[in-house]
């Protein structure tokens, strides 16, 4: 006797991946390059300068060196099979001129490794940012575009006190809501690679320790 149960087949059509690589030297650099970042300077309550749009004065994210930069900036490493070209002439950004060719040489490596697995290849690095969150900030959800990968990079989280990124369901379901997910375990030092138009957010931050993101795309 075949049982109803044996008679459904559950066939998944998609799924989204996401990938982490830990980068190990991370450590070794930690103190000395957030030390170089202008944190007064991209301080978006003091700064009026360093602001995009802020819909939620007292609690959208207090620092973040983004809208300097030029927000949705065209400049862009070159891609290759070798690494990162830090070669490339680019525009020098005030804020991130210091920290930015430490951050990419650091992560070259990897990325010549994810590029070699990776079902898209991309070609160029955009401007690298950072943001850093204190009590009570948030990020409200958002995607960086509609080609590529979004990439973050966790300079200072504590897993007992810290939540990551959180990602968006990019379809409704049959249940009709979307869930909320991230990654598992996801400590400092960790590089999370996802598609770019993938709705996440940075969920409110209530911890006294500071949270500090990096960022950027792969096109």
């Amino acid at each position: 006797m075949i049982t109803s149960f044996q008679m459904i087949e559950t066939i998944p059509l998609w799924t989204v991946n996401v990938h982490k690589i830990h980068v190990k030297e991370w450590p070794l650099i930690k103190d000395k390059f957030l030390s170089i970042i202008p944190w007064d300077k991209i301080n978006q309550r003091k700064n009026k300068s360093a602001r995009g749009q802020i819909t939620d004065e007292e609690y959208e994210m207090t620092w973040t060196d983004y809208f300097i930069q030029g927000a949705e900036n065209s400049d862009a490493y070159v891609m290759t099979n070798f690494g990162i070209n830090l070669q490339t002439p680019v525009k020098s950004i005030s804020t991130s001129a210091q920290y930015e060719p430490i951050f990419l040489a650091m992560i070259s490596p990897y990325l010549r490794e994810f590029l070699k697995i990776s079902d898209y290849k991309f070609s160029e690095i955009g401007r690298v940012w950072t943001q850093r969150y204190s009590k009570g900030d948030y990020h409200a959800p958002h995607d960086h575009g509609p080609e590529g990968f979004a990439c973050v990079f966790y300079a200072e989280l504590d897993p007992e006190e810290h939540d990551p990124t959180e990602f968006m369901q990019p379809w409704i379901p049959h249940t009709g809501s979307r869930d909320m997910g991230c990654p598992d375990n996801v400590v400092e030092g960790d590089l999370v690679i996802f598609p770019i138009n993938l709705f996440h957010m940075a969920p409110p931050h209530n911890s006294d320790k500071y949270r500090t993101i990096i960022s950027f795309n792969l096109t």
